[in-house]
């Protein structure tokens, strides 16, 4: 089946990239579906393939405890890529990456992938910007989840789902909200309460849809703003309007 991730314009950095680095890598990139929920890279273990997630797909990079609990670190989207730090580095992943809702991407096998950046100065330089923008957005997570209220909290995270995925009803549970922001499930159904109220959300049976976005940005705390703005500065125009 023919999919819009085949295409490696539907990844902004692939996008990016010169014309000959494009046609190479278009020789050697692998197409992928991603299931719901499904772990592409697992913290501790060595990376095998860096991915580039294609339109309107969100990989969620988290933090695992040692009770098997996970805190939510970043989202990445189309404007970037997944596994590429283990290539600066060890090889080893720092963080697990998993794909909440689905979607596609095209993958790389990290032997090829270093190959490459080591040959394309313009590959590197964008995978640089990346981590950089990365190490922006856990640290600003960080901020925000000690000193920000849940509900505010609660509204930049799904915000940056809404940038990332589109304006589309997400299949977001409490436990998974509960777990990414790492508080218990009666914090979030309290949270939740107090954006439905305001009727700035719609939130049941496992959906949520945004119903006033503007209003939302309002209540939402200065997070999401601070990360959507360095999303367009390193990478451009919001990723809907692309």
């Amino acid at each position: 089946m023919v999919t819009a991730a085949l295409d490696p314009s539907s990844n902004r950095l692939l996008a990016s990239l010169p014309a000959g680095t494009r046609r190479r890598l278009a020789r050697i990139l692998e197409p992928t579906l991603l299931r719901k929920g499904q772990k592409l890279i697992e913290e501790g273990r060595r990376v095998d393939y860096v991915y580039f997630p294609g339109r309107k797909t969100v990989v969620l990079l988290e933090r695992p405890s040692e009770n098997g609990a996970a805190i939510g670190v970043c989202l990445v989207g189309r404007e970037g890529l997944v596994g590429a730090d283990a290539a600066l580095g060890d090889g080893m992943a720092t963080y697990r990456a998993v794909a909440p809702f689905g979607g596609e991407a095209l993958r790389l096998r990290m032997k090829a992938f270093k190959a490459e950046a080591g040959r394309a100065r313009a590959l590197m330089d964008r995978v640089l910007r990346d981590v950089q923008f990365l190490l922006l957005f856990a640290s600003q997570t960080a901020l925000c989840q000690s000193f920000h209220r849940l509900d505010r909290h609660l509204g930049s995270w799904i915000l940056h789902l809404h940038e990332l995925a589109g304006p589309r009803e997400l299949p977001i549970t409490h436990d998974f909200l509960a777990g990414n922001l790492g508080v218990r499930r009666v914090g979030v159904t309290q949270a939740a309460g107090r954006l439905r109220a305001a009727r700035l959300i719609r939130y049941r049976w496992g959906k949520l849809k945004i119903l006033n976005r503007k209003g939302l940005m309002e209540f939402a705390c200065s997070c999401y703003r601070k990360v959507s703005e360095a999303r367009r500065r390193f990478f451009g125009p919001a990723l809907d309007r692309v």
